[in-house]
């Protein structure tokens, strides 16, 4: 929240001062980068705009901190300003960012046109295993953060030996030891780091809390993933809380690729997510599924499947067995189209709702809602001529 606040805080400056925009870009100039003026983060839910804020903040720091300082005089903007020359401050930014970037990702990717379950569980877990990763490796060379962190350990143990040297001196030379104590203090909160031509103070103190709050950000964030999503999860390896959905854990068998090889292993494969997806919609299926047959059906849809349609891609596979007229798989297809319909989130809803207030305007109020439902349909699955 603290940095969501800085972004606006920024944001709204750029915004209420042309100068001040206008000095940053000149500074890009300069320096030969193309300046952004920082994006704001309130007003929506989206990880990607808090991430991008993030990510332009992190980019051109140095330009800002510079710009602000010699443009503005606003108390609150220059409080900022001193916090971001503060060791604590670049590296939560940047542990920030690093922590976001997969759920970002993951955001994108449940929030697409052709997300499914079998997409979801796979983003879901890989998003886990990539937290845990970043958490692990947050203080390597390879990463920005951990690039930070060693530098700034090296300036305190350049800083740490220099003083053990000043106190082996004073001890053989038999020097008073609490003035130079003193200043061994000062010099301690004077070290410094260059980030972007800025000079990040604060070293110690950011490293023992960086130290502390890593690990605990790292687990709240996997918890509150884990806790979302638990019923996408089929990995208990990966899971914090909770047990697996055996209902959506049941939609692994459309994936015909994952199917096993062996013939006598085909022969039961799924058998058991089949009989549990019945048992659950057993009440809705009276009437409209034989469920005495489910079964052979199933056997004879894997073998059907294995020896002639195993080239195509699952969706493919299955929208073709749908559309065909063949009644051998009728009860057992009913089951299937059951499972690809699960819906993975809204967003292709809202998408419409949004496509919507375009369509029908104050100049257009007199749409009736077939004529309004026809025209969402074409701007939907109609072809794009741009």
């Amino acid at each position: 929240m603290r940095f969501a606040r800085c972004c606006q805080t920024f944001t709204q400056c750029m915004k209420k001062s042309p100068k001040c925009l206008r000095a940053l870009r000149e500074l890009g100039d300069i320096v030969h980068e193309a300046a952004k003026k920082p994006a704001r983060t309130n007003g929506t839910r989206w990880i990607q705009h808090k991430l991008l804020a993030a990510s332009i903040l992190l980019k051109q720091y140095g330009l800002i901190v510079i710009c602000l300082t010699s443009i503005t005089d606003d108390p609150k903007v220059t409080g900022y300003v001193k916090r971001m020359k503060l060791f604590k401050t670049i590296a939560h930014l940047q542990l920030f960012v690093d922590f976001l970037s997969p759920i970002g990702r993951l955001s994108e990717q449940l929030q697409g046109e052709s997300a499914n379950l079998l997409l979801a569980q796979s983003a879901l877990e890989s998003t886990l295993v990539t937290l845990k990763r970043t958490s692990e490796a947050a203080y390597s060379g390879t990463l920005p953060l951990g690039q930070h962190v060693t530098a700034a350990k090296a300036q305190l143990a350049k800083h740490d030996a220099e003083k053990q040297e000043r106190e082996l001196a004073r001890s053989v030379l038999g020097g008073p030891s609490g003035v130079d104590g003193e200043s061994d203090g000062n010099r301690d909160s004077e070290l410094e780091i260059e980030f972007q031509s800025i000079g990040i103070k604060n070293l110690r103190q950011g490293l023992s809390t960086l130290e502390k709050s890593s690990g605990d950000i790292a687990k709240k964030l996997s918890e509150c993933t884990g806790q979302r999503f638990c019923d996408f999860l089929t990995d208990t390896a990966v899971m914090v809380n909770g047990s697996p959905n055996p209902i959506i854990g049941a939609v692994k068998i459309l994936d015909i690729k994952a199917w096993p090889k062996d013939r006598s292993e085909l022969h039961t494969f799924g058998d058991t997510e089949l009989s549990v997806v019945v048992a659950h919609f057993e009440k809705a299926l009276v009437g409209k599924v034989d469920c005495a047959e489910v079964s052979c059906e199933w056997l004879r849809l894997k073998l059907y499947v294995a020896d002639n349609l195993k080239h195509l891609q699952s969706e493919d596979c299955w929208s073709l067995l749908s559309k065909s007229k063949e009644r051998a798989f009728t009860n057992v297809m009913t089951i299937i189209n059951m499972l690809r319909i699960f819906p993975v989130s809204n967003a292709i809803v809202e998408r419409c709702f949004s496509t919507m207030t375009k369509v029908k305007t104050d100049w257009r109020n007199r749409l009736g809602e077939k004529e309004v439902e026809h025209l969402i349909r074409i701007k939907k699955r109609g072809i794009n001529t741009w």
